[in-house]
């Protein structure tokens, strides 16, 4: 560790890195950018000069092996954030990594063991949920504010600038769910905890989710509903209503660092709750340093991501099927194939022959994970060129952009 600082490298160079993470990192006074990477060295190299970076690796590998690099962020597209967070944590770099941590479950549940097993820490960069307007809306419908909470309602949608955005693509994980879909899962579990059954619909282009709806059911007869998407006008907004009243938050999830407020409602009467401006990725990337630095736990640990992806997984298999999907206890072990120690507990609870179905599942699964580790993880120019975000035949063209605000999301 570089004294009271945390050294960063950057895989990659995509637009949230370039126009989100990096200015906040150098805002952050106890993280230095020491080094990057990219497939494409020339925009390496641009991005360090913007930025002052001192140094431009030719390949993640190398920078991955750069002693004096403590900390990855890991902005790739979605399909390879489990591959590199893997390396990195096996080089002993702790990861910040975009939402959603993984294309499933299973992918998830496997970097946060890894990473638990090397001793680093692996974050996922919700940065939202930094943001003091979240933290407020957190303590109101807790308080009982507006009574008994039954209902969260929200959108993230916005209209992708060409058909040869990454988001379209279904072998790198796009579409609207993996997207922006999943800041809707994740504050619905923010506020009402796990659901118990999932079900969506979805309008399909090229593979990937384009528009969808889901609907949540959690404990107390609570409920969350949303729709997201890429093919769609830019919205952004977050309800949660209760027994005597309402809370609208208008910039949920992109406030930037303009004033934000929470509109209470309480029959004919109103008020705001005023939240001053800030920058919720400087906000996150402190957490991440102060755990880093002070060998804390994390406020979300990397488990979260693992049950906002299962619910992802809940979601796609329901709009595929047409039909409710179950979130029981037993499901959730299956999918995540976890023996970890919280698994071994709900062994208990299980009877014999269930117990061994699931150990001869989660040996099956080794397995095949073993053999498809090794075709992924195999040295960097064995993979496509083009795969990195926004990178190669993926780059999205600065002409002929429409009008309609773009979300920087990871």
């Amino acid at each position: 560790m570089g004294g009271d600082r945390v050294r960063w490298g950057i895989l990659g160079a995509a637009r949230i890195a370039v126009r989100r993470v990096l200015p906040a990192l150098l805002r952050s006074e106890r993280s230095a950018v020491v080094a990057i990477a990219s497939r494409d060295r020339d925009r390496a190299t641009d991005t360090a000069q913007q930025f002052q970076i001192p140094k431009v690796h030719p390949s993640y590998d190398a920078l991955l092996a750069d002693p004096e690099v403590d900390a990855v962020y890991n902005p790739l597209p979605n399909s390879l954030h489990h591959p590199w967070t893997l390396r990195s944590a096996e080089a002993g770099k702790h990861v910040l990594c975009e939402k959603p941590l993984a294309l499933n479950a299973r992918e998830a549940q496997q970097m946060v063991e890894v990473c638990r097993r090397r001793g680093v820490l692996l974050q996922e960069a919700f940065m939202y949920r930094f943001h003091p307007q979240t933290e407020r809306l957190q303590e109101l419908v807790g308080s009982g504010e507006i009574g008994t909470p039954w209902l969260v309602r929200s959108a993230f949608t916005f209209l992708v600038a060409t058909d040869e955005d990454i988001r379209l693509n279904p072998e790198l994980g796009g579409g609207g769910l993996m997207d922006v879909g999943c800041y809707c899962v994740n504050i619905g579990r923010l506020l009402f905890g796990e659901p118990h059954t999932a079900f969506a619909a979805s309008n399909i282009e090229g593979g990937v989710d384009v528009r969808l709806a889901g609907l949540l059911r959690f404990g107390g007869d609570r409920v969350a509903e949303f729709d997201c998407g890429v093919r769609a006008p830019f919205r952004q907004f977050c309800e949660v209503v209760g027994a005597s009243g309402s809370i609208m938050v208008e910039r949920p999830f992109q406030p930037e660092e303009r004033p934000a407020s929470l509109l209470i409602r309480r029959g004919d009467q109103e008020r705001r709750v005023e939240i001053p401006g800030t920058n919720q990725y400087v906000r996150m990337i402190a957490h991440f340093v102060d755990c880093v630095l002070s060998q804390r736990p994390p406020r979300y640990p990397p488990e979260d991501a693992v049950a906002n992806m299962r619910v992802i997984d809940a979601l796609r298999e329901s709009a595929k099927s047409g039909q409710t999907v179950g979130l029981s206890a037993e499901r959730v072990f299956a999918d995540a194939d976890r023996l970890n120690e919280c698994s071994l507990r709900s062994l208990k609870q299980l009877p014999d022959d269930e117990v061994e179905a699931a150990r001869q599942h989660q040996e099956q699964n080794e397995t095949a994970e073993r053999l498809r580790r090794q075709a992924v993880l195999q040295p960097e120019s064995h993979q496509r060129p083009d795969d990195d975000r926004d990178e190669g035949r993926h780059r999205i063209p600065q002409q002929g952009r429409g009008v309609q605000p773009e979300p920087v999301v990871g």
